[in-house]
């Protein structure tokens, strides 16, 4: 039997898996330690949100401040839920993903930006804790989350089959004045090389499914819909 070296396929998977560690690392080094304003409105919380894709890998289900499918209170802090559904049928021992939160043409503003995990995502699974990067998260212009996670082996990885609200990135409160106005949460790359990509054992990466983008618009209950 005449062996074959798989030296390229080597090569590739290694190249694959240490730029997604570097990118983690250095991202965490932009962090910052914004967070939500404590004096902040009542927060509306757990409310389902229908306006989505099931079964999608990446989905936002349930938004506290959500007024209906498709608006958010004003005066209130907005959380999103981020679901991550391994459905890819392996394991995941790494993953980056950014998200961008702005408005329809920066008419709508608000304090800070957060991303949290919920602890969904535990060292059993990945070997490095999870990191999440803060980028301009000021609200005005495009707030930017990205969060990161890898595994050298000492972790399960992300089964297949993991289906969990794995994230959070909460706004505002948004001011009353801003009623009518239109907010955006999207996808985004995040620096150095924060791509959407989920990778896999062997090193390969797929780009996972977002139900997004997800427009939302401002609602003062006071001022009608």
């Amino acid at each position: 039997m005449v062996y074959k070296w798989k030296g390229n396929k080597l090569i590739k998977s290694f190249l694959i898996l240490t730029v997604l560690f570097f990118t983690i690392i250095l991202s965490a080094c932009d962090k910052t330690e914004d967070g939500a304003d404590d004096g902040a409105g009542p927060i509306i919380t757990g409310q389902p949100n229908t306006d989505y894709t099931p079964g999608e890998q990446v989905t936002v289900d349930i938004i506290d401040g959500l007024y209906d499918d498709t608006t958010i209170y004003s005066d209130s802090l907005i959380t999103f839920h981020i679901r991550f559904n391994n459905n890819v049928g392996d394991a995941l021992v790494g993953f980056t993903m950014g998200f961008r939160v702005f408005s329809y043409q920066n008419s709508v503003r608000w304090n800070t930006t957060a991303g949290e995990h919920t602890g969904a995502i535990t060292l059993d699974m990945i070997s490095i804790p999870l990191f999440i990067s803060n980028f301009s998260v000021t609200g005005a212009n495009a707030d930017t989350i990205g969060f990161g996670g890898f595994d050298f082996g000492s972790g399960s990885g992300i089964l297949q089959g993991f289906n969990d609200h794995a994230f959070t990135i909460q706004i505002g409160p948004i001011p009353s004045s801003y009623h009518g106005g239109w907010i955006c949460l999207d996808t985004a790359f995040y620096p150095p090389g924060g791509a959407w990509l989920w990778t896999k054992p062997n090193a390969s990466s797929i780009t996972p499914d977002w139900d997004g983008p997800r427009w939302f618009r401002v609602v003062d209950p006071a001022k009608g819909n």
